[in-house]
């Protein structure tokens, strides 16, 4: 579990197709991670206020944000699984569904890559 938390840690994203400096030895996949979470009573009462003042809902920005780092993680793990250690075409998709669920789907390519020499 330690060895996966360091690959995590130093694993590299873009939402490019390269790294400056790096070369990529392999590609290892698509790889995604996936969250759904409800809003929650005290979310929709709160966001609601804030419709009704014209002011930023904080209580969603934070659930999103949340979510966001949850499906990075996921599909940073998917990746270690593969071998790889960076992701290009880091891409995120958002999804509502009935009962007040949100998804949120993180996906990109799990690759190799390698520090080219400097001159």
């Amino acid at each position: 579990m330690d060895e996966i938390i360091k690959r995590n840690a130093s694993h590299l994203l873009t939402s490019g197709y390269n790294f400056e400096g790096y070369k990529i030895i392999s590609y290892n996949g698509i790889v995604s991670g996936e969250v759904v979470m409800g809003t929650g009573f005290l979310s929709e009462f709160s966001a609601s206020l804030d419709d009704f003042l014209g002011s930023i809902s904080e209580a969603f920005s934070d659930k999103i944000v949340k979510a966001k780092e949850i499906s990075l993680s996921k599909m940073i793990t998917a990746s270690c699984a593969r071998g790889g250690n960076a992701i290009i075409g880091v891409d995120f998709d958002y999804t509502t569904f009935a009962n007040n669920m949100i998804a949120i789907s993180a996906n990109g390519t799990s690759v190799v890559i390698e520090k080219t020499k400097e001159l």
